[in-house]
Parts: C-alpha cells; structure tokens; sequence
C-alpha cells in the first residue's frame, strides 16, 4: 500500500543556496564561541582587577609603614637639607640607602601594579571583543 501512495513534493525543486553561505554560517558559530568565552574571561579578569588593585592598596600601606620605621624618609631628607656631607659620604650613603630599602613591601607593590595592569590590559581586549563591532 505504500507503494501506491502519491509523492506530493517529489515535484518540488531544492532551493539554491547562496555562494559562500555555509562559510558564513560557520564564521558565526566560530565568532559566537570566541564572544562567549571572552565573556567569561571578561568576568574572570575583572575579579583579577579587583583583587590586584586590593592587593595593592594594602601591600602600599605596608610599604609606607615599613618606611617610616625604617628611616629611610629621615636618610633622604639629609639629600635635600646637607647635600655636602651626602657627597662627602656618598658611598656609606648609598649602602645605607639600599639596606634600610624595604624590599619585600616594594616588591609587592611593584607586582600588585603588574598583575593589575596586566589584567586591565586583557579586560579592555576581551571588552572589546564582547561589545565591539560584530562581524
């Protein structure tokens, strides 16, 4: 009996489809995931941001105090009050510069301001492939 039954769109010619439409399509899913997982990392990057400027704000707080017991402030004072005996003892000066530098406080400045501009720079290059023009 089903051999018997009519084939209504037999009759029916496929539709031509444009030159290039099936690359088109898949450049949208491509362009689609790539957006997607910059939404990811824009989320991810923007925590990073935060706590890196966090980091920071504490890490500078711990130098300032480091500073100030230090005497390092008191030392660099002496270059702008009595910059004869400076150069008279240049060399004792600058050791002693260098070891009542606090190192640790410093570095952890130094690497808080690098991880949150690094973070910063990758936030603005996701941002821009989420929100910027689409293809």
């Amino acid at each position: 009996m089903a051999k018997d039954m009519p084939k209504p769109y037999k009759d029916l010619k496929k539709p031509k489809m444009p030159n290039g439409l099936f690359e088109r399509i898949l450049e949208k899913i491509v362009a689609e995931k790539y957006r997607k997982t910059a939404r990811q990392r824009v989320w991810l990057y923007s925590l990073t941001s935060a706590v890196s400027l966090f980091l920071f704000v504490l890490a500078f707080k711990l130098m300032q105090a480091e500073l100030y017991r230090s005497g390092l402030l008191q030392l660099l004072s002496l270059i702008f009050f009595d910059l004869d005996q400076v150069f008279l003892a240049w060399s004792d000066t600058l050791s002693l510069t260098l070891e009542s530098l606090p190192i640790f406080s410093v570095t952890g400045v130094l690497a808080a301001i690098f991880i949150f501009l690094g973070s910063l720079k990758l936030l603005v290059r996701d941002i821009n492939a989420v929100f910027g023009a689409s293809a």
